[in-house]
């Protein structure tokens, strides 16, 4: 018989490696639908940080309403 993980497995030595590789690709694959959110998430997150700025209060209004 056969195992196999259905779930990502949190406390493996791989597992920052694969939420990465995972959110790096899901802001790929919908990179057209979403360009603004796609672009932040593939550039602001540390293993399950999001962490961005913005230069005024539009700026940060704008990545608040991007992400709800």
């Amino acid at each position: 018989m056969t195992y196999r993980f259905t779930r990502l497995a949190f406390g493996l030595i791989c597992s920052a490696f694969l939420l990465s590789a995972a959110l790096r690709e899901h802001a790929e694959r919908h990179k057209s639908t979403f360009p603004t959110v796609a672009t932040l998430v593939d550039s602001n997150m540390f293993l399950d940080d999001f962490a961005a700025g913005a230069g005024n209060d539009n700026g940060a209004i704008t990545i608040y309403r991007v992400g709800q």
